[in-house]
């Protein structure tokens, strides 16, 4: 399976085993950590690889693997589909709802077979998934650069972790 729009209503005891698992990982790998933000399971709605697979990111968004705005949108905008959403789609509709936008140009063409498959209008990825700016997802604060966004992000754990003492 290669996307989203694969799955179907026979899929969603594996979903559940994914998501089984992925509570399981995150609960070892962060034991004794503050996790004030929580985390979330979820997929991209257009993967990065051509295997469906689920991401298991803390909330927090403190990361050295999370490097630049594109990395940060990927998880923050609604091309992250939350793994609940997804099975409650299965069992409501048997399918994974993707838009029906047109498809507009795009140099990649790797990119535009995920988004011809995903049926994603080129336009809006582009904009919401490489633009120069997001907002937080905390608090909506718009910062003018991913280092200032990061710092920003550290500054609310930093906080709450305080409050929690």
């Amino acid at each position: 399976m290669d996307f989203l729009s694969s799955l179907r209503r026979e899929h969603i005891p594996l979903l559940e085993l994914m998501g089984e698992r992925g509570r399981a990982a995150f609960e070892k790998l962060s034991a004794g950590t503050p996790v004030p933000f929580g985390y979330k399971m979820g997929f991209h709605a257009l993967p990065s690889m051509r295997q469906l697979h689920l991401h298991v990111i803390s909330n927090d968004f403190i990361s050295a693997r999370l490097k630049t705005w594109h990395h940060y949108n990927s998880f923050a905008t609604q091309f992250f589909r939350p793994l609940e959403s997804v099975i409650e789609q299965l069992r409501t509709t048997g399918k994974v709802e993707v838009r029906n936008t047109a498809l507009r140009d795009l140099s990649c063409s790797y990119t535009c077979s995920l988004l011809t498959a995903m049926q994603f209008d080129a336009q809006e990825y582009k904009t919401i998934n490489y633009m120069s700016r997001a907002p937080c997802c905390h608090c909506g604060a718009t910062l003018d650069t991913f280092p200032a966004l990061q710092k920003h992000l550290l500054d609310h754990f930093k906080r709450s972790t305080a409050s929690s003492r």
